[in-house]
């Protein structure tokens, strides 16, 4: 039984999520996923081949994958006997006969976890990218351990955890996304090891000591002129939230604990702006080592400033044009021509910065260095 929070969602008293994640699992809809790059899932290929997969699955791939609107009595039987307790979840929507997941949510495995979530995208609330893959892949909770994952959004690195992990702190400051992410603990048989707060970083959670933290904090640089909600904005040099994140590490990290978390910033296409910043954050009580893995040119004439602008152009509600002179500005008092991506591994010290830079020169990859 799902207990929600104040929010968008319903509390879903008499129905069990669990169920809907077995009953996924018999379906095979996770055999039609697993075709697919799982470092970059697109709903884009998902709708390109829908109509490869056998004919009675295709109603599941539009209902919990492409968003569309389906025939309840095409659904197999035990997943249409599902839809009211979806319904009453808030999670989806039923008239005529016809059921379809509400708030644009789809519903896919993510490396052996049922994930409910919004698809990549410009702005979602319920957030899910290429970068939590990629923070993912990274990740090692101690075993038997605690773990605390700020800006948890839907739970996917909380759940990742807890298989490992003794238990799961996750702390999100969303009230819609907390239901979420408690949904997808009871999705996958978690809520006993997930236990998910709402609040501001480390507030939820004064006085506690973990032996891994994680976090995939809102990391966008963005200009301070534009309008703009706390997802995915990580102030104008991309590291607002990462520094105050380092900076209650020290209390918040056991003794022989490890932090791990994932970022953005401005670079000259060599170096990053803002290294010493970071290590002042961690102060005089934490190592980082710092993983670059790529810079990618803000120049006109590069796709990726045209991505940068069309996602914050759906954040801000405002003109591209408008968009694209903040940036230019931006970057001239930066004195920045590229975006960088990095990871940061941290552990108890005095104070030391490494680096490794396994960045390439022009190459297309974000958060991995491809050979």
């Amino acid at each position: 039984m799902v207990q929600g929070r104040s929010g968008r969602f319903g509390t879903g008293q008499d129905f069990d999520l669990a169920a809907l994640g077995d009953a996924l699992s018999r379906s095979a809809l996770g055999e039609w996923v697993a075709c697919f790059d799982p470092l970059c899932p697109r709903p884009s290929a998902w709708d390109l081949y829908r109509d490869r997969v056998p004919t009675e699955m295709r109603p599941l791939v539009d209902l919990f994958l492409l968003n569309r609107p389906v025939e309840r009595e095409a659904l197999p039987e035990n997943i249409g006997n599902l839809i009211p307790g979806m319904v009453s979840l808030g999670i989806a929507t039923e008239d005529r006969g016809h059921a379809w997941m509400t708030c644009g949510l789809v519903v896919f495995p993510v490396f052996g976890k049922w994930l409910l979530c919004q698809p990549p995208g410009p702005n979602p609330k319920f957030y899910f990218g290429d970068d939590s893959l990629g923070l993912l892949t990274r990740i090692l909770p101690r075993a038997g351990g605690r773990c605390l994952d700020l800006c948890a959004g839907p739970g996917l690195l909380a759940l990742h955890s807890a298989v490992v992990a003794g238990c799961v702190t996750a702390v999100e400051s969303d009230p819609d996304a907390v239901q979420l992410a408690q949904f997808n603990a009871a999705l996958n048989r978690l809520s006993h090891r997930v236990e998910v707060l709402q609040g501001d970083l480390f507030e939820p959670v004064r006085g506690r000591q973990f032996d891994t933290v994680i976090a995939n904090p809102p990391m966008l640089p963005y200009p301070e002129e534009l309008a703009g909600p706390s997802i995915g904005h990580g102030g104008p040099d991309g590291l607002r939230v990462t520094r105050r994140i380092l900076a209650g590490l020290p209390e918040a990290l056991s003794e022989t604990g490890t932090a791990q978390m994932i970022g953005t910033c401005l670079s000259d296409g060599a170096t990053p702006i803002g290294l010493e910043q970071l290590r002042a954050a961690g102060g005089k009580r934490l190592n980082l080592t710092v993983s670059i893995l790529s810079h990618h040119a803000l120049s006109a004439a590069d796709p990726f400033l045209h991505a940068l602008i069309a996602t914050v152009a759906a954040i801000a509600s405002e003109r591209e044009a408008i968009i694209r002179q903040s940036y230019s500005a931006l970057l001239m008092r930066a004195r920045a021509s590229h975006l960088c991506n990095f990871f940061i591994h941290a552990v108890h010290g005095d104070g030391q910065l490494r680096l490794i830079d396994a960045a390439r020169w022009n190459q297309s990859g974000q958060w991995y260095t491809r050979n």
